[in-house]
């Protein structure tokens, strides 16, 4: 991969196409750089091809004139890659860390399989991966595990840490907060399909802020009935509700769905942010509260029952 500050008119470069593995690396000299956004990874590089890239039969085809216009995920400077081992990947920045995908098909099915999967669980209350980046990176990783890793749950995939003397350039940002927009947007830049009950609930959670603005609308009219008022308010209000009444959206849920879950047998507070937290399973050390599910009632669970109490018990 190439930075924008690094192109010169002159340069030599040397590539691959990820959508084409099966051609040669190609060789050329930069003459125009374009750009086409204002992202840093928005633009891309004019080369006129040597003609060593000339004489290859898949070159030649798509380059007739021997000109090139080469995107800055699939070149390198030529002497970078002569002297440095680097790969190019498209790098995912979780809250829980990094997976990298290879411009291979491997490498392109897994990215599309885990964004995807992140697209199908967005409202689910279980949901906590954002906020989320999307790199084109390069670098050289010791550890190959997070590459193109198989399809599994979310929470199982291998994430590493930030790689030291990594470049990495965003792509896209997304904050996956539990909104139409936030949703639409990571869906329309990841290129994921959006299925059926989360366009549902897409449209729900616009729904309220369009009888808001006809509310707002209504307050400024003198001849509008009264009762249309209310029976905008009132099919707000129910709009309102559906989120956690019908869907359980994360975010949106009532505390009477939070027991319900299976994924919620313990409650306990945590040390650092002094809130409620749900789950399986409760840490070893932390005083826990358990739901029984024959009456989905609440029940106080002994200290002795969970684990050692270490401090001071928390009002439930």
């Amino acid at each position: 991969m190439i930075r924008k500050e690094q192109v010169r008119i002159g340069m030599r470069i040397v590539g691959d196409d990820p959508e084409s593995p099966e051609s040669y690396p190609y060789k050329g000299t930069v003459t125009a750089l374009c750009e086409t956004g204002r992202n840093e990874t928005d633009f891309y590089i004019v080369i006129k091809l040597d003609g060593e890239s000339m004489r290859q039969p898949e070159i030649s085809r798509c380059c007739p004139e021997g000109i090139m216009r080469c995107f800055p995920w699939t070149v390198s400077p030529e002497e970078k890659r002569n002297n440095i081992p680097s790969t190019a990947y498209t790098a995912v920045e979780t809250s829980r860390g990094f997976l990298f995908f290879t411009h291979t098909e491997e490498g392109r099915r897994s990215l599309r399989e885990f964004l995807q999967e992140m697209a199908d669980t967005y409202f689910e209350p279980s949901f906590d991966l954002g906020p989320v980046c999307v790199y084109e990176a390069e670098g050289v990783l010791t550890d190959l595990s997070p590459v193109n890793p198989e399809k599994i749950s979310l929470a199982a995939y291998p994430y590493a840490r930030k790689p030291e003397d990594f470049r990495l350039d965003v792509r896209y940002r997304n904050g996956m907060r539990q909104t139409a927009e936030d949703f639409r947007g990571f869906c329309h830049n990841a290129g994921c399909t959006v299925s059926h009950r989360n366009g549902n609930i897409a449209d729900t959670l616009e729904a309220p802020e369009r009888y808001d603005r006809h509310l707002e609308t209504l307050r400024h009219m003198p001849e509008a009935a009264s009762h249309e008022e209310d029976e905008t308010r009132k099919t707000r209000q129910q709009l309102q509700r559906l989120p956690d009444s019908d869907y359980d959206v994360r975010g949106h849920r009532t505390a009477g769905r939070i027991p319900d879950d299976p994924a919620h047998a313990y409650a306990w507070v945590d040390r650092n942010t002094d809130r409620i937290v749900f789950g399986s399973r409760p840490p070893g050390d932390r005083e826990t509260a358990g739901f029984k599910r024959d009456t989905g009632k609440r029940s106080s669970a002994s200290p002795r029952s969970t684990k050692k109490k270490t401090g001071p018990r928390h009002k439930m």
